[in-house]
């Protein structure tokens, strides 16, 4: 197995999991605002929008776990590094 730093390895995926749950929740706000300015829009294109938010919900609900199988599960495990979830 090669030297892996695993700070730096497990910092990259905590702060891409940290920065894609903001982008959710920036998401979560633009659904509210969309339905609250434009009631008047179609159903097709309302049940579109909100299937797009279910997509992302469930999206940052996989990322978090899978950085939970890596930060706390497998904690003090080197050789689960390369380990795809």
């Amino acid at each position: 197995m090669a030297s892996i730093d695993i700070p730096k390895t497990f910092g990259a995926l905590l702060l891409g999991g940290l920065f894609a749950a903001i982008l959710s929740g920036v998401v979560a706000v633009q659904i509210v605002v969309y339905f609250k300015l434009y009631p008047g829009d179609t159903l097709r294109l309302k049940s579109l929008v909100l299937f797009i938010w279910i997509l992302d919900t469930f999206h940052t609900g996989f990322v978090w776990t899978a950085l939970w199988q890596y930060l706390i599960s497998y904690f003090g495990s080197p050789e689960k590094v390369e380990l795809i979830v």
